[in-house]
């Protein structure tokens, strides 16, 4: 939003993108559970410590 406001009043040259938009890859899926991403902070201990 920012971005087209700034272009709109001229105060910045916009620049061409790099790729186009139709070969964006989408992380959609066609069914729910298809696809399950993990976050973890600060590592895990997957064995006991000796």
């Amino acid at each position: 939003m920012i971005n087209r406001i700034l272009v709109w009043q001229d105060l910045i040259v916009p620049q061409p993108r790099k790729c186009p938009r139709e070969s964006y890859v989408q992380w959609q899926r066609p069914a729910p559970m298809q696809l399950w991403q993990l976050d973890i902070v600060g590592g895990v201990m997957l064995v006991d410590p000796p």
